[in-house]
C-alpha cells in the first residue's frame, strides 16, 4: 500500500486528493478502498467548518478525493495532516497521517 503526500486545493474547490493507492504485495492499483479521512491542525485537533470523517471517493487510477465544504477553517501556509484511514473488504488497509500540501490555483 503506498502513502504518498495528499494535495490539498484550497478555494479550487477544497479538493483533497490523496494517491494512487497500490497493493505493497502485488503492486496493483487498489480501485475499491473505503476511504475515511480527518484533517487535523497543528495541535492535532480536527479542523472546523467540516463534519469529520469525510468519505473520499475513487475517481481513477487509484487516486481519491473528497470536496471538503467552502468554508473549511484553513490558513495556507499553516501546518495540516490529514488522517486517512482506509479498508477493502472491511479488512484494514490503512491508519495513517501524512502532511498536507496546500496549493493554491493560480489560473
Amino acid at each position: 500500500m503506498s502513502c504518498p503526500a495528499v494535495i490539498f486545493n484550497p478555494d479550487n474547490p477544497n479538493v483533497l486528493q490523496w494517491g494512487p493507492v497500490t497493493n505493497n504485495v502485488t503492486g496493483s492499483v487498489v480501485t475499491t478502498a473505503d476511504v475515511d479521512v480527518t484533517i487535523l491542525n497543528a495541535q492535532g485537533s480536527e479542523v472546523g467548518g467540516q463534519t469529520w470523517p469525510a468519505t473520499m471517493a475513487h475517481v481513477a487510477a487509484g487516486l481519491y478525493r473528497v470536496v471538503l465544504e467552502s468554508d473549511i477553517e484553513i490558513v495556507p501556509h499553516r501546518p495540516l495532516t490529514a488522517h486517512i484511514v482506509a479498508t477493502v473488504s472491511s479488512e484494514p488497509m490503512a491508519d495513517i497521517r501524512v502532511p498536507v500540501k496546500v496549493l493554491t490555483r493560480t489560473e
